[in-house]
């Protein structure tokens, strides 16, 4: 009997364009509004994961973007619970 090999596991820029050519556009059929908005907030993401894990975006893994690597260490507490939308 073969043995069944496990697929690799892909990576997230590849995951990535994945969710914006087959789920976003392909499946989804979403504007091009929505594709921008998806799109600004994944790259302020990435920024964001840049500064703190100190990797390029192209050496993230999905997992490096889980909470606590990302952990809003050093960021006052009232900040985060507080937020007023119309200040």
């Amino acid at each position: 009997m073969g043995e069944v090999g496990m697929k690799p596991t892909p990576s997230f820029a590849a995951l990535l364009e994945r969710f914006f050519t087959q789920r976003l556009m392909a499946q989804r059929q979403v504007s091009p509004n929505t594709i921008a908005s998806y799109r600004d907030t994944f790259h302020l993401l990435l920024q964001f994961a840049q500064k703190r894990l100190r990797r390029p975006p192209s050496a993230l893994a999905l997992s490096d973007l889980d909470a606590p690597p990302l952990a809003l260490t050093g960021i006052d507490p009232p900040l985060l619970t507080k937020v007023d939308p119309l200040n």
